[in-house]
């Protein structure tokens, strides 16, 4: 987990040679809430799935995964 939004490349950092890349975006002034939000989703999602070999893009009320293109 990371707030540094360069891991969010996929074409730089391939989520598939990591163990799995959770890439927290916070807009603006950002208060020490929406941290505490973004963690909270992405607890949630780790109860329902696996990071393993993804990029997961959480923000403070929603969870992405980014799906490459095949």
């Amino acid at each position: 987990m990371t707030l540094d939004l360069d891991f969010g490349n996929p074409l730089v950092f391939k989520p598939a040679d990591y163990s799995g890349l959770a890439v927290v975006r916070l807009r603006g002034k950002a208060e020490p809430s929406d941290l505490e939000r973004a963690v909270r989703l992405l607890a949630a999602g780790l109860e329902t799935g696996s990071v393993v070999g993804k990029l997961w893009i959480v923000e403070p009320t929603r969870l992405r995964e980014y799906l490459p293109e095949n």
